[in-house]
């Protein structure tokens, strides 16, 4: 890097550390001198890793303490990896990357524990967080990646409390979302998949009139009563490419027998998110029913709090016994993680990918968006090169406030000569003098560097602070990603061009731990689709507002002030980071009613009492939101599409959902970063629905 591509601009920052302070000229600095590189830590094989395993690695390994090093929190351990934190020798779920000759011994040998193999060269498995330096030493593996859990995102809770009043018999000019012409389709002889917290085995609106269940299967992959009780109680699970159990599988045989308390069935939906999800698109009761009420039910539990890493292995269990009954699937997802790129690349979306390709017909999988849309964890901007007469070589800053320790991750073109800066105006990053200290990293050429303005009291050690500094390549090696720690504080961020070579100059900030921090000023409300939800074949759900009063349990009308018919406030816009359309669509979100799993803390207000303003009068069933409302409902409609035509793919559902969804003043112009290409219309999605529909399958388009 040359002198001159750091050192001959300056920067006008008005810096906030106190009301009224004095606007700083804060000068680019001169990185030939001092330079400090990232490194990476595990030897040889640390490269292979990426960067929050390496950082997990040595955490786990040196435990570092004090300001001038990141350590992951309990909660932070728990969001990102799965880790309770209270192991003694916790294990992380990965995907590898092998030579195509690579055997399972070397793996093992190593401390993998591999659950299965994909044809692209790829193993997933679990290994103890103390051997991931050994699997990187392996000469067969090539990297290692991160497997993320996802969350079930919690119901959103409205600013203000509901209006209680006696009950009135009116409708507030919202409509049922069942009310549509179904065309005399149910969903009969198709399976519907719910890959979610688990499901109320015992309500009502999943079972038949004589009493039998309609769930044909149910995978807990939390449960080991099949493992403890050996073999007593449930079935073996699925079969995977390893030698682990994973769970305990239930029939339909099984649960039958537990309904007439002639066997044992010990899955619970402590959650009550896989309940509703589940009634959403397939319920059968007579007073809030599904959308296709005459499905059949294939449930994966995935998880307590969320999905597990692997919960791709339960989305392919449900295409796998939908093939053997020879029926068409729809697999309904509603969860997410944002600690991704949000550009479709992470490894849970390849896999969601490759099973709904193009091609592979009657498979199709629907994914909530999130409900992040009132969050404030996405920035952007762009910046110009370093040349004579540029005038922005700079981005505008932006805010930022950090309420817990955390990451920022910051991503940049390839092609671009980019830096980064954090100016430190509370407590991190602050001189000796008190005043802010601003930490530079940059990359001209092929090396990324970092230095910082001024000597500071904090970090004490900037030497051990950079170290912390984790940087790796993402989508398919065009795009850097740096991902800074940073102590709780106030910030000003900002993007320069660190050369003349500047070919884009856009760059996106992404907070990866939910509450931990936001960002203020230059805050961006765009592209925050969770992930799995910006896989490229999938079909991703909005929501938008259906209902704004009901029955409470207390016999009274509960009633929020939505407008009916308008965007919901939480949901998360696209588009996708290159310009893909996602969300596609928009469904019935707020709210939603729905079957309750009993005992579940879906049903209890913020106290941990009964929530009779959102429970019905029966109170076997609640009144809900969110975008996992918006996403089972989508699928109840796509398993009316596929009992009408068995053999439509995924992108021929897209294309028949998209080109009949529904546009009015609340949508504007569409296609649009929250609504997709508009509401979903369900009578003109099935009636564009030919029985003969042989569509040829198109690819994504911005």
């Amino acid at each position: 890097m040359t002198a001159r591509s750091l050192s001959i601009f300056t920067l006008l920052l008005t810096v906030t550390a106190a009301h009224g302070a004095p606007k700083l000229r804060i000068p680019y600095p001169n990185m030939d001198g001092g330079i400090l590189k990232v490194t990476t830590r595990g030897g040889a094989g640390g490269a292979k890793m990426a960067p929050e395993l390496r950082l997990l690695a040595h955490q786990f390994d040196a435990r570092p303490a004090g300001s001038d090093t990141f350590v992951y929190s309990k909660a932070q351990l728990k969001s990102r990896f799965g880790i309770d934190g209270t192991e003694r020798t916790p294990q992380v779920s990965v995907a590898l990357t092998v030579a195509s000759s690579a055997g399972d011994g070397p793996l093992e040998s190593a401390g993998a524990v591999i659950y299965k193999r994909s044809a692209s060269h790829t193993v997933y498995a679990h290994v103890p967080v103390a051997r991931l330096a050994d699997l990187a030493a392996e000469s067969s593996v090539y990297a290692i990646r991160l497997a993320r859990s996802a969350a079930y995102p919690p119901t959103p809770r409205n600013s203000s409390p509901p209006r209680i009043r006696p009950f009135q018999n009116t409708r507030g000019g919202e409509t049922t979302p069942t009310d549509f012409d179904h065309q005399g389709l149910t969903g009969k002889g198709v399976v519907v998949g719910v890959i979610d917290s688990g499901i109320d085995w015992r309500h009502a609106d999943f079972r038949r009139a004589d009493g039998s269940t309609r769930i044909l299967a149910l995978w807990d992959m939390t449960d080991q009563s099949w493992k403890t009780s050996k073999g007593k109680i449930g079935s073996k699970p699925p079969q995977v490419a390893g030698k682990e159990i994973l769970g305990t599988l239930y029939t339909r045989d099984q649960i039958d027998a537990a309904l007439h308390k002639t066997g044992t069935v010990k899955s619970l939906d402590s959650e009550g998110h896989g309940t509703a999800c589940a009634g959403t698109a397939a319920g059968s009761g007579a007073d809030f029913p599904g959308v296709a009420p005459e499905a059949d039910l294939i449930v994966v539990k995935a998880g307590n709090n969320g999905a597990n890493p692997f919960y791709f292995l339960g989305t392919q269990f449900v295409v796998d016994q939908a093939k053997l009954l020879g029926e068409p699937c729809v697999i309904s997802q509603s969860f997410g993680s944002n600690d991704t790129a949000h550009d479709g690349g992470s490894l849970e979306e390849e896999a969601m990918n490759e099973i709904a390709a193009p091609g592979n017909p009657g498979v199709c999988i629907c994914v909530a968006a999130g409900n992040d849309g009132q969050n404030s964890s996405h920035a952007s901007g762009r910046f110009g090169a370093q040349t004579p007469g540029q005038a922005d070589i700079e981005s505008r800053p932006i805010q930022l406030f950090v309420q817990q320790p955390t990451l920022v991750d910051a991503y940049f073109k390839d092609a671009d000569e980019w830096g980064f800066a954090v100016v430190g105006l509370d407590k991190f990053l602050i001189g000796k003098n008190g005043e802010p200290a601003v930490f530079y990293v940059a990359r001209n050429g092929k090396g990324i560097k970092g230095i910082i303005s001024t000597p500071t009291k904090i970090p004490k050690s900037f030497a051990a602070f950079f170290q912390t500094v984790q940087t790796d390549q993402v989508s398919d090696g065009k795009e850097d990603r740096v991902s800074i720690p940073l102590q709780t504080g106030r910030y000003l961020v900002y993007a320069f061009g660190a050369g003349a070579k500047v070919t884009d100059g856009a760059f996106h900030l992404y907070l990866p731990f939910s509450g931990n921090a936001s960002f203020g000023d230059g805050a961006d409300k765009h592209a925050m689709v969770a992930s799995p939800g910006t896989a490229s074949n999938v079909i991703t759900v909005g929501s938008y507002n259906i209902r704004k009063s009901w029955r409470g349990a207390s016999g009274k009308t509960t009633t929020y002030n939505l407008p009916v018919g308008d965007i919901s406030d939480y949901s998360s816009p696209g588009f996708r980071r290159d310009g893909i359309v996602k969300p596609e669509i928009a469904a019935p979100g707020a709210y939603t009613i729905s079957p309750l799993a009993q005992g579940s803390s879906m049903g209890l207000n913020e106290l941990g009492k009964p929530d009779l303003a959102s429970l019905t009068p029966d109170k076997k069933h609640i009144a809900w939101s969110g975008t996992s409302a918006a996403c089972p409902y989508t699928a109840g409609v796509i398993a009316l599409m596929l009992q009408k035509n068995p053999a439509l793919d995924e992108a021929q559902i897209r294309k028949i959902l998209t080109s009949t969804a529904h546009s009015d003043d609340f949508t504007g112009a569409v296609p649009n970063s929250e609504w997709g290409y508009g509401k979903l219309d369900p009578a003109a999605a099935i009636h564009a629905t030919s029985e003969s529909d042989h569509t040829k399958s198109e690819p994504m388009q911005p």
